[in-house]
């Protein structure tokens, strides 16, 4: 009777191990998508109409929200990482510092070139001295990078899910059919999926641990 119920428990622990794999690697995967799709939308003229500022501070944005997609993409790998060729500690410090990086050079951009977005500057420093105090502030089971990367994934997933769901609530008045299906499609499925799947990953992480 005791073995059956070991075998059960080990049943059950290997498959919400395989699902936290599994929705880590959708969430990284689809972080990745987004980040080239905004890369070859830039790249090949798409829809990144910016007006009134030099071609220079147009590529200076776009490359750094390129990048900031693109590190955003490591929070869930960073939080399932199964290798061992790289521990999943060192991971996750690669990926705050890059976060940060992004940030500051954001926040650096639109403090400096851009000077016509104060909000911008505050929400990056926003994050920036929260994201210090989140650090102390965490549970006794988790290290302060994997705590800080899992607030992260929370963060961002939720913060994803509410931007695309306000672009599909807004899709249905637009006043033209190609104008609401780029907003459905480009802006809400697009944010909202990726913010599903890093909400996901966080809650079966903080649910089941990794």
């Amino acid at each position: 009777m005791i073995k059956f119920m070991n075998k059960g428990t080990d049943t059950s622990s290997s498959r919400a191990s395989r699902w936290i794999l599994w929705v880590g690697y959708a969430a990284c995967a689809w972080g990745i998508w987004f980040a080239t799709l905004h890369a070859l939308l830039f790249f090949g003229g798409g829809s990144f109409d910016i007006p009134n500022i030099s071609r220079w501070l147009y590529i200076l944005l776009t490359t750094l929200s390129v990048l900031l997609f693109t590190t955003a993409a490591l929070f869930p790998l960073s939080l399932i990482w199964p290798f061992h060729w790289l521990r999943k500690s060192r991971l996750q410090m690669i990926t705050l510092v890059l976060a940060y990086i992004g940030m500051l050079g954001f926040t650096l951009y639109e403090l400096v070139l851009a000077k016509n977005e104060p909000g911008a500057v505050g929400f990056g420093v926003g994050v920036c001295v929260l994201g210090v105090i989140v650090a102390f502030i965490r549970p006794r089971k988790y290290n302060i990078a994997q705590w800080m990367v899992l607030i992260a994934t929370w963060a961002i997933g939720i913060g994803m899910t509410l931007y695309g769901g306000a672009y599909i609530c807004l899709s249905f008045f637009q006043p033209t059919f190609e104008q609401g299906l780029s907003y459905f499609s480009l802006g809400g499925i697009n944010f909202t999926v990726e913010g599903i799947l890093f909400v996901a990953t966080a809650w079966l992480i903080s649910r089941y641990g990794q």
